[in-house]
Order: C-alpha cells, then sequence, then structure tokens
C-alpha cells in the first residue's frame, strides 16, 4: 500500500473510500459529504426544471414545471415541444376577410400567408374590401336606389315649391330605375339606356334647386349633399364601365373611345365649378361614344 493511500486510510479514521453515493455519509473519505452528485434537466419549453441529485442525504426526482396556455411571446408555454404554434383569428374579419387569421411566429403576429387580401369594392354582393360594407359607391342601381329612402324621410317642409321638388326628384329617380332599361347592376341597356342619364340629370337639377332656395331647411340641404354626388357618381361609373367595355378586347373604335375619354374628363370639369348636371350630360354623352365603339 503506498504512503497516499495510507494517510488516506488513516485519514478517514480507518474507512476504505467507495463511490460517493446520496446518503448522508463521505461515502469517498474526502471530507465532503454527498459532493459531485450532479442534478438533472427534465421537462421541455417553459416547462424545464433542473433539480439537484441528492439534497440533505435524499436522492431528488426531477419534475417538470406545469404547463400553461401557449401565448405569442416565442416560448413554448404549452410544453408541447413548439414554440408559438399557434393562429387566431385577424383583426379585420369582415366580409371576404371572414375567414382571416393571425399566426405567431418568434413573438410576433403576421397575417396567415392563405389569407384573402382586401381589394377594391365590386358590384358583386360581396364586401371585396373588408370594410363591413358590401357594394358600397360601386353600383350604380343600388346607389340610385339608396338615395330615395333619404328623401323619401326628410320631414314635411313649409314651403310647397320644395315639397313638389323633393316629390318630383323621387319620381325621377325612379323613372331612371325602370327595369327595362337596365341589364344589370352596372350596366344599362344600349338603346333606352340614355333615358337613365336624362332622369338623373333632371333629378340633380331638382335637388340642387332645393339647396340652393333659402327658405330649405339645413337637414334637407345636408340630404341634398349627399344624395346629389351619389347620383352623379352613379352615372360615372355608368360611363367608365361602357368605356371598359369598349376598351376589352377586341377594342372598339379608337376615336369614340377617345371621344368617351374626353367626355369624362369634361365631367370632371363640371364637378369642379359646382355644375353637376353637366357632369351628369357629359357622363351620359361619354356613355354614348363608349356604346358606339362596339356598335
Amino acid at each position: 500500500m503506498d504512503d497516499v493511500v495510507i494517510t488516506k486510510f488513516i485519514m478517514c479514521g480507518g474507512c476504505t473510500p467507495t463511490t460517493e453515493v446520496c446518503d448522508g455519509i463521505d461515502n469517498d473519505c474526502d471530507t465532503l459529504v454527498d459532493e459531485e452528485l450532479g442534478n438533472t434537466t427534465c421537462g421541455v419549453g417553459a416547462c424545464t426544471n433542473t433539480t439537484d441529485n441528492c439534497i440533505g442525504g435524499i436522492p431528488q426526482t426531477c419534475t417538470p414545471l406545469q404547463p400553461t396556455p401557449e401565448v405569442c411571446n416565442n416560448i413554448d408555454d404549452d410544453c408541447d415541444g413548439q414554440i408559438d404554434n399557434f393562429t387566431q383569428a385577424a383583426s379585420n374579419i369582415f366580409g371576404l376577410c371572414f375567414n382571416n387569421t393571425e399566426t405567431c411566429s418568434l413573438g410576433v403576429w403576421y397575417n396567415s400567408t392563405s389569407n384573402y387580401v382586401p381589394a377594391n369594392e365590386s358590384c358583386d354582393t360581396f364586401d371585396n374590401d373588408c370594410d363591413n360594407q358590401t357594394d358600397e359607391r360601386v353600383c350604380p342601381r343600388k346607389m340610385k336606389n339608396e338615395s330615395i329612402p333619404l328623401i323619401q324621410a326628410l320631414n314635411k317642409t313649409t314651403s310647397p315649391v320644395i315639397n313638389s321638388n323633393l316629390l318630383s326628384t323621387i319620381l325621377s329617380i325612379n323613372n331612371s330605375l325602370a327595369p327595362n332599361l337596365w341589364i344589370n347592376d352596372t350596366h344599362i341597356n344600349r338603346i333606352r339606356g340614355g333615358i337613365v342619364f336624362d332622369q338623373e340629370k333632371k333629378a340633380v337639377e331638382l335637388m340642387t334647386a332645393i339647396k340652393n332656395d333659402r327658405q330649405t331647411p339645413a337637414n334637407v340641404k345636408g340630404v341634398c349633399d349627399v344624395v346629389i354626388p351619389t347620383l352623379v357618381e352613379a352615372d360615372r361609373l355608368l360611363a367608365q364601365a361602357a368605356i371598359d367595355y369598349a376598351k376589352a378586347a377586341p377594342p372598339g373604335n379608337p376615336t369614340e373611345i377617345a371621344n368617351a375619354d374626353a367626355d369624362m374628363t369634361m365631367a370632371l370639369t363640371y364637378l369642379t365649378a359646382g355644375k353637376p348636371n353637366l357632369a351628369v350630360l357629359s357622363y351620359r354623352q361619354a356613355w354614348v361614344h363608349a356604346i358606339n365603339a362596339k356598335a
């Protein structure tokens, strides 16, 4: 037995050194108890836990921490081995966005790649731009129809002339909505469609007269400020729809198309000058040129 072993044997009081185990005894005779027995790590994600293998002479078992509901924080909260592996409804789920979701990645919410992307509103009974409104200001026939209740809801005024003009306006709008004048919500009959513009021009002129009458109550003028641009915009859409068709392959007569475009520009000039009735007339002329382009 060499000197080192003899010395250690004597220091241990005659004990024979063995492998250290967790029992509260200095098994290896180095004056330390239960040392260097290490620790154990268990669990995944937020449930990861590290425990000393021996505490107070008692062997320990590593128990993972309790999982919690997953949240978007770049941590595996529910301890399933995946981080932020979930989606939620998108902030805007109106219209065609109804099925859109957001996906969490690295603690940040992103729009899911399969989401519907809001588009310009179309006259198709869908909420294309996901603003919780359907076909707003894109369906000429619908726009005209929706103007009528606004006028009908007005209280009786004290002026017989104003009352008569209001009724005449409603009549003109209704005349422009005659079913035989329309093909669908955005196109009018190429033979009789001019009547739509003629009746709308009359309605705009009546509403303008009501608006400019000093006896007209403020609430009535407010409706005029809504109805007049709505009717004019409806006519612009009708003219533009005809122009778009004329330009579609195969394109129509280029001269007629150029004239139609010029009339559209002139209509804008009239609107800027505060002459909506003349703008409607220009839209009518643009529509005629567009129709003739593919006659």
